[in-house]
């Protein structure tokens, strides 16, 4: 990655231009490889994922330090590189089964989120969870006492419901269904 950044710096990038927050870093660094990502086994050899070059390259006033890298396969695809940005943009955590490996149906939360199954083309949105620590949703409070008559609307609009038992504990409700992003989830309705 440094050389591909020594490269760009001779070749006149401006490098400051890719801090949208102001916090001296540049925001992103994407890099794709050519090949599958599972030639050597779960997580061995040229494997997709994001991790921090700790600063050790600058440039215009910005260091470099949060990258992600993915494979290109036999055709670009959103997937992986979506899920890789979860963690690399927002903070987000793998939400499958280390034990299982990676995307591996039923482990984790399974294939209702992109940070557990990343979708090839049509990846599947993130979970309400998600979009809310992200600050995508604020969840719409629920009545605490039995209701009756709620219509829920899909989760595709960045909408979300929220039930608090007490101070400490609540949950989030989405619906979500099998179009756009959720076209390929398993299964609609509530979660």
């Amino acid at each position: 990655i440094e050389e591909i950044l020594d490269d760009m710096e001779a070749n006149g990038t401006d490098f400051s231009t890719y801090d949208s927050n102001g916090d001296g870093e540049i925001d992103a660094i994407n890099l794709y490889f050519a090949g599958g990502g599972t030639a050597c086994g779960w997580a061995k050899g040229m494997w997709p994922g994001s991790g921090g070059m700790g600063g050790s390259w600058s440039a215009d006033g910005v260091s470099a330090n949060r990258f992600q890298i993915t494979h290109m396969g036999a055709s670009l695809t959103l997937g992986t590189f979506c899920h890789e940005n979860g963690h690399m943009v927002v903070g987000w955590p793998d939400l499958y089964d280390y034990d299982s490996g990676a995307g591996n149906v039923g482990a984790g939360v399974g294939q209702f989120d992109i940070m557990c199954v990343s979708g090839g083309t049509n990846p599947v949105e993130p979970s309400a969870e998600l979009k809310r620590a992200a600050g995508w949703l604020t969840p719409t409070a629920l009545p605490g006492s039995p209701t009756t008559g709620i219509s829920i609307a899909s989760s595709a609009g960045n909408v979300a419901w929220q039930y608090t038992k007490n101070g400490n504990e609540w949950y989030l409700i989405e619906n979500r269904r099998q179009t756009g992003r959720d076209a390929n989830v398993p299964d609609h309705g509530l979660a």
